[in-house]
């Protein structure tokens, strides 16, 4: 939540409560379980850093995949975002049939 913050770097403009961002994680959990997305977290220690996302689109467009990244500002600059975009544009390969 301590992302939702930075409003300058999401779509959201304000920050999110814990309720929503848990739903969020529920919606992702789900979306992995139907093959329909997939979502992976950076962790330090404890602390979330980043998470990058990639949902399929349903229906005709079920080939198309929405693609989401984020990094908490202060790990910003030292190579985690192309991490985690390497990391979920090959295991989105991997796991989802559809892509």
């Amino acid at each position: 939540m301590e992302l939702s913050k930075e409003e300058t770097y999401t779509s959201w403009n304000r920050q999110f409560t814990f309720k929503e961002a848990s739903s969020f994680n529920k919606n992702a959990l789900k979306m992995q379980r139907k093959n329909n997305g997939l979502a992976l977290l950076l962790i330090k220690g404890k602390e979330l850093v980043g998470k990058a996302d990639l949902r399929l689109r349903e229906g005709r467009q079920d080939h198309i995949g929405d693609l989401g990244i984020f990094i908490k500002k202060e790990y910003r600059g030292v190579g985690f975002g192309s991490i985690l975009m390497e990391s979920i544009l090959v295991s989105s390969k991997k796991y989802l049939m559809n892509l």
